[in-house]
């Protein structure tokens, strides 16, 4: 099944901004109206080993990496473990 195109945005650091705000003033689809169609597209299982009172990092999106398989955007998942995980975020595969 071939998912539609994600628009894509660059969140380079934890909360998206150098404020940490968690606000993406870019973003122009979700509204009142349709955010409750909001549905999961795709669930990962890391091999991250948990410690402590957590385990992974809030993930790093980067809009336009080049790769071998074509521009992707990718979300950079960092796991306490000293494990960075790249992520394709259309397909939710670990690169």
């Amino acid at each position: 099944m071939a998912l539609a195109p994600l628009a894509a945005a660059d969140w380079l650091t934890d909360g998206g901004n150098t404020k940490r705000t968690a606000w993406q003033q870019n973003e122009t689809i979700l509204n009142r109206d349709n955010v409750k169609n909001l549905k999961i597209l795709w669930r990962l299982q890391l091999d991250n080993v948990p410690h402590e009172m957590h385990s992974l990092f809030p993930p790093l999106i980067v809009e336009a990496v080049k790769t071998s398989g074509g521009v992707k955007q990718i979300a950079i998942e960092a796991g306490i473990d000293d494990k960075i995980y790249a992520i394709d975020v259309v397909a939710g595969q670990v690169l």
